[in-house]
Order: structure tokens, then C-alpha cells, then sequence
């Protein structure tokens, strides 16, 4: 498995956990209510605190996966779009600099 389809997988698998949250967030606040432990009105205050706790956990995990690849392509040593729109800067300087010339 090449670096590409890992850092894809994770990702999906993040989204994939943080999709539950709503899901799970309902189950958790079902059982609370049931146990007597979360009062019914207080539900939906329940789940949107879970749910916004979910998305900084999915924030969290997108900045990791993002050093993560930079760090994988700095190792390999892959040129990055930065570095390639740079090269061409340079290169349309020297070429206008040639039609100058002619």
C-alpha cells in the first residue's frame, strides 16, 4: 500500500467515525435518559455538544493527517505544487527573457 491510499484510508475511516457521532451521540443520550441520568429537555443540548466535540476531533485529525503526508512527501523527497509552480515561474522568466533577446 503506497503512502497515498494509507493517508486516503485514514481520512475516510476519520470521516466514517465522525458521521457515528450524531448516530452514537443519539444512542448515548437514549440510554442516559432511560438511566435517569440526562433529563429529556436537556437532550439536544446533549448531542450538539457531542456532535461539536466530534467535528474538533475530525479538525484535529485532518491537521495530523496533513503533517503527516507533508512529512512523508519531505522524506521521499517528492516535489510539491509550490515547488513546481516555482520552477515555472523560472522558466517563463528565462523564456521571456530569450524572446527579449530575439
Amino acid at each position: 500500500m503506497n503512502i497515498k491510499e494509507l493517508v486516503k484510508k485514514t481520512y475516510y475511516m476519520g470521516l466514517g467515525a465522525i458521521a457515528s457521532v450524531q448516530d452514537k451521540a443519539e444512542e448515548i443520550a437514549n440510554q442516559l435518559i432511560e438511566r435517569g441520568e440526562l433529563k429529556e429537555k436537556d437532550k439536544p443540548e446533549f448531542i450538539k455538544e457531542l456532535v461539536e466535540e466530534g467535528e474538533k476531533l475530525k479538525s484535529n485529525l485532518d491537521e495530523k493527517i496533513q503533517s503527516a503526508v507533508d512529512a512523508a512527501i519531505k522524506k521521499l523527497n517528492i516535489p510539491t505544487k509550490d515547488d513546481i509552480d516555482e520552477l515555472n515561474k523560472k522558466i517563463d522568466a528565462i523564456l521571456n527573457e530569450l524572446n527579449k533577446e530575439q
